[in-house]
């Protein structure tokens, strides 16, 4: 799997724009603050696993493969099960496929 770094899509404080995407998300779910938590959350075939903690945790989805490593402030991305990328808000990465990349979701997460 290609992998892209993400960040060319930044707002003015210089925040990547699928991290921000994820905020939003969270905030419409009533899923936010998540100050010292581990949130998970499903959109579409996307899961996103948020850690709000000030610890490196083992994020371990239903459904996923997993990620043995998601930093503090970090959400890590699986599309269908696969893990697809690690996200903070000064960047990360996200998978670069054809059903799996940035702008799809972006677009998941919105909707």
């Amino acid at each position: 799997m290609k992998r892209m770094t993400i960040g060319e899509q930044v707002d003015k404080h210089g925040m990547s724009e699928a991290f921000l995407a994820v905020a939003d998300a969270f905030l419409r779910r009533d899923v936010a603050p998540i100050k010292d938590k581990i949130v998970t959350e499903t959109f579409g075939k996307w899961i996103v696993c948020v850690n709000g903690t000030r610890e490196t945790v083992k994020a371990e989805p239903e459904g996923t493969m997993g990620c043995n490593e998601v930093p503090p402030v970090h959400a890590a991305l699986f599309y269908n099960g696969w893990l697809a990328g690690l996200i903070s808000p000064a960047g990360g990465w996200i998978a670069a496929g054809e059903g799996a990349n940035e702008a799809t979701f972006i677009e998941a997460i919105r909707s």
